[in-house]
């Protein structure tokens, strides 16, 4: 689990990074941007979740002490908050992508004319 977690980590690095060292076109800024931000924050959110899940397993493997439950616990709620927090952001991050993509397929109509024609 511990390697899932990794990779979903570097993964979502590697995403984000990319958007920062590459040049966009304004065409790109309604494609490609938005769908690796989106790829982008779902892999850090996942990594997060994996996270919490391997680190959960490791204190239920090694616990001994009734009392340090308690302190684990304790420990587990900040970042609870924040996936409670963030996975609402990346849920309306991609519904409104959707909303900007269709009005977008409106203001330009020619684009989706061609497709249908064949051009």
């Amino acid at each position: 689990m511990d390697v899932f977690t990794l990779a979903l980590s570097l993964s979502s690095v590697v995403m984000l990074l990319s958007i920062f060292t590459s040049s966009f076109d304004s065409s790109d800024f309604l494609s490609v941007l938005p769908s690796k931000l989106t790829i982008g924050f779902t892999l850090l959110f996942f990594s997060l979740l994996t996270s919490m899940i391997t680190f959960l397993a490791s204190i239920l493997i090694h616990l001994e002490k009734k009392w340090t439950a308690t302190l684990y616990a304790v420990a587990f709620f900040p970042v609870t908050v924040l996936a409670l927090m963030q996975f609402p952001f990346n849920a309306a991050f991609v519904a409104k992508l959707k909303v900007y993509f269709l009005e977008f397929m409106n203001i330009f109509p020619e684009r989706r004319r061609r497709r249908h024609i064949g051009i």
